[in-house]
């Protein structure tokens, strides 16, 4: 039995965990999706992050510095979002907003972002969805498909789920 065989790992982040900079139960998570070459395999694109505690704020979860900083110290410690976080969900999106610039109109978010993102694609998700795929037997297709079907998810969102 898999991580993965009861559909997608929720990995819930409290606000306390946040506020204390406390990432000990997130990366206990995402580290055991590394113990294996079959645990990771099973869990591609079946993990989603989010955020509790944050309900009755009007600000964007991106646009809260302690948000953005956890999620930059989490980054530190596991870089293989691009890998696992699904496309059905706003995990990878909220994870990707925290590293572009917060507080932009829909005018200056579609000058600025893109460049932002092909940076940190290029320079440490991408390194590291290809290390991890070639770790585990991935074909360069495979590990290119991957990429693909996330930089569909930056342009277009999450895929909507079907029936």
């Amino acid at each position: 039995m898999n991580l993965g065989d009861f559909g997608p790992i929720m990995i819930v982040i409290s606000r306390d965990e946040v506020e204390r900079g406390d990432m000990t139960g997130p990366l206990q998570c995402l580290k055991a999706l590394l113990v294996s070459r079959e645990t990771i395999r099973a869990n591609q694109t079946n993990v989603d992050v989010s955020f509790s505690g944050y309900e009755d704020t009007r600000d964007e979860l991106f646009e809260i510095p302690e948000v953005r900083n956890y999620v930059y110290a989490l980054d530190a410690k596991f870089p293989f979002w691009l890998y696992f976080l699904s496309r059905y969900f706003t995990g990878l999106q909220c994870i990707t907003y925290c590293h572009l610039l917060p507080f932009l109109t829909p005018e200056a978010r579609a000058k600025h972002h893109p460049q932002k993102l092909a940076e940190l694609i290029e320079r440490r998700w991408g390194p590291a969805l290809f290390q991890l795929c070639s770790a585990v037997g991935h074909t360069e297709a495979e590990a290119d498909a991957l990429l693909a079907s996330a930089m569909t998810y930056f342009q277009s969102g999450p895929t909507k789920l079907t029936s």
